[in-house]
């Protein structure tokens, strides 16, 4: 197999790029790979992260009215920590409805995505999207929950399970015109 030169291939800085196109690119690539895709997104955790996932991992939980999808991420970064992502289920959502459907059919302690290694996950992306990158989809969804659904530098942090705010700042994509709507509204206020 002719191996991917990643330098020709991929865009020189990272992107953000919004739900629908996220969306669009995961339900275009074939099981497992929307499967690991959308968990991916919807967690903001690192590839690595959802590659060791299990059954097991995944737990309903009713909140309020609503319910959440708990999912239990061993962070790689710290050695044996786990670190719990709750994502609110709305099975009309393509995304969540998908993972759910997936997860419920496997066995309870085996690995969902046995013998997938990142560097797999990743030729299959970029075969058929080169110009996206694995971490594409951390960074839209922290964008996505920066910038959409007004979550601070700290609830961010919280959520992806960083020990400190100052990697968020790096993973919020910011367009020029997102700064120039925030002042034009700040001077209708005051």
């Amino acid at each position: 197999m002719k191996m991917v030169n990643k330098g020709k291939l991929l865009p020189s800085k990272a992107v953000a790029l919004p739900r629908n196109k996220i969306v669009d690119i995961i339900q275009h690539l074939e099981e497992p790979y929307n499967i690991i895709f959308a968990i991916q997104y919807l967690t903001a955790s690192r590839i690595g992260e959802v590659l060791m996932l299990k059954k097991n991992d995944f737990e309903y939980k009713k909140v309020d009215n609503s319910t959440l999808l708990l999912i239990t991420l061993r962070v790689l970064k710290r050695r044996n920590n786990l670190i719990y992502k709750a994502v609110p289920v709305n099975l009309n959502d393509e995304l969540t409805g998908m993972i759910i459907n997936y997860v419920e059919k496997q066995l309870p302690d085996v690995l969902l995505f046995k013998g997938i290694t990142k560097n797999l996950a990743w030729f299959k992306l970029t075969r058929k999207y080169p110009q996206i990158r694995t971490h594409t989809f951390r960074r839209s969804r922290i964008t996505e929950l920066f910038k959409e659904h007004n979550w601070s530098e700290t609830e961010i942090t919280r959520f992806v399970g960083w020990a400190s705010p100052a990697s968020t700042a790096t993973y919020i994509h910011l367009k020029w015109r997102d700064s120039a709507q925030k002042v034009l509204d700040l001077e209708k206020t005051t």
